[in-house]
């Protein structure tokens, strides 16, 4: 999702408009109010760690230390302990007319239902409106528990949904929210950008080749690299005193790697930790993920020691741009809102500039791809014919298929390594002790990709 935007809504506001099916609200300027709270997630040692597929005992079991039986998972290597515990942190804004809900964990992914879960125990609690108010976001830690959410696509990142696990994280974020809800004061709120903030690498660095010479950012002319940007909105009280602090960039929390048996929110949360005691005094600092799939962590060292230099690099960086954001408390305009944008097969379209076009031919049963994705100048060659899956597919870019007897058929890179979705989903019914009308084809959460 794009934090830049949500950002920009909740701290600028909209002026109306037409959503092209009904009136916007109207839209009423208050003074900013805001409250901030953070606690550990704390969850039974034995809970898979998600994000590593390799950790799937069909794959491996990597990381697996503890040969016990664990009540928590059902085909996956177990944790063993924990090295920092994954936090949960909130922050409550609203100005009078709205509320807003930034509730952001260490965990890998996120997940509709555990917004609708949130949303009923937030509504319950304050007799507020909550719906559509509760945006949750994750840091995308590898090294954290997993098996919270039922999305069955999932079960391949962080092992089959286990409904204590997800009670338990439900219950625990409510509280932290709830918290935040509670130390609502009037607030200075203000927001910044900072651009080339680690120039040298070392907090995070570009992480895949492949697409450099693509041209994302048009004031640099050396192709894509990392996101440069640092986006951060700074919380204070009334007489000067922080609050804290909401920071953006992109890095995957992949320090640790699929070995590690630890629970921990990896580098992000190395960061947050830096931060906060870099100030000295008690504040939240909240990591919210950016465009981390291309990005991954830099630091020095190994294993554990690594995931906290990131943060002693990155502190400075993120107190100089914390200490130049301007803040103020006029009145501001409070908004959110919501999108699920479809992703079908037939409906993923590229046309920029009128010169280009790019989509894919609609499924064919008996279709043999031509293997050809470029023309003799380098250009993409459209329609492609080579994603040939009725359901979707799984895992391409990957230097072979995860799991061979998958693949869509295709032998040029990258669909060479693409899975068949309703293949797969055969294996999975063995690997998870599923049946058959556990999986429905094409998998609902497939059909659309939801941004709040």
């Amino acid at each position: 999702m794009s934090w830049r935007l949500l950002i920009a809504v909740v701290l600028v506001g909209c002026g109306g408009g037409d959503s092209g099916t009904a009136p916007l609200p109207t839209v009423t300027p208050g003074a900013p109010v805001a409250g901030m709270a953070q606690r550990p997630l704390v969850l039974p040692v034995g809970t898979p760690l998600g994000g590593y597929s390799s950790r799937c005992g069909y794959l491996g079991s990597a990381s697996e230390v503890d040969a016990r039986d664990s009540a928590y998972t059902q085909n996956w290597s177990s944790s063993l302990g924990v090295y920092t515990q994954p936090m949960v942190k909130a922050m409550w804004l609203e100005n009078g007319d709205q509320d807003l809900v930034l509730l952001k964990a260490d965990v890998i992914y996120a997940f509709d239902g555990f917004v609708d879960a949130l949303e009923a125990r937030l509504e319950a609690e304050t007799g507020r409106d909550m719906q559509g108010k509760v945006v949750f976001a994750t840091n995308h830690s590898h090294a954290s528990w997993s098996n919270y959410s039922d999305q069955v696509h999932f079960y391949l990142g962080g092992d089959r949904y286990n409904e204590e696990v997800f009670q338990r994280f439900v219950e625990q974020a409510a509280a932290v929210a709830l918290e935040a809800w509670d130390t609502r004061e009037a607030v200075a709120i203000g927001t910044s950008w900072t651009r080339d903030w680690d120039p040298d690498d070392r907090v995070y660095h570009d992480r895949r080749p492949e697409n450099n010479d693509l041209s994302i950012w048009p004031d640099r002319d050396e192709g894509m690299g990392k996101d440069p940007y640092l986006h951060l909105v700074r919380v204070d009280r009334l007489d000067g005193t922080p609050i804290g602090l909401v920071f953006t960039f992109g890095v995957h929390g992949t320090m640790l790697g699929d070995e590690n048996p630890l629970v921990s929110g990896d580098a992000p949360a190395g960061v947050e930790f830096a931060v906060q005691e870099a100030f000295g005094a008690p504040i939240v600092a909240m990591h919210l993920q950016g465009a981390g799939g291309d990005a991954s962590p830099s630091g020095v060292d190994a294993d554990y020691a690594a995931t906290e230099s990131t943060g002693v690099f990155a502190a400075p960086l993120i107190l100089a741009a914390w200490e130049t954001t301007p803040t103020g408390s006029s009145p501001i305009r409070l908004e959110s809102a919501g999108i699920h944008v479809p992703e079908g097969l037939e409906q993923v379209r590229v046309t920029r500039d009128g010169t280009t076009d790019l989509y894919y031919l609609p499924y064919e049963e008996d279709r043999v791809p031509d293997e050809q994705i470029y023309d003799s100048d380098g250009s993409i060659l459209s329609p492609l014919d080579e994603f040939n899956a009725p359901s979707g597919a799984a895992f391409c870019g990957s230097d072979e298929p995860l799991i061979p007897a998958g693949g869509i058929g295709s032998e040029v890179f990258p669909y060479s390594a693409c899975m068949d979705v309703e293949l797969v989903s055969r294996i999975m019914l063995g690997i998870f002790d599923l049946e058959e009308g556990d999986v429905v084809l094409p998998l609902p959460e497939s059909l659309a990709a939801g941004a709040s």
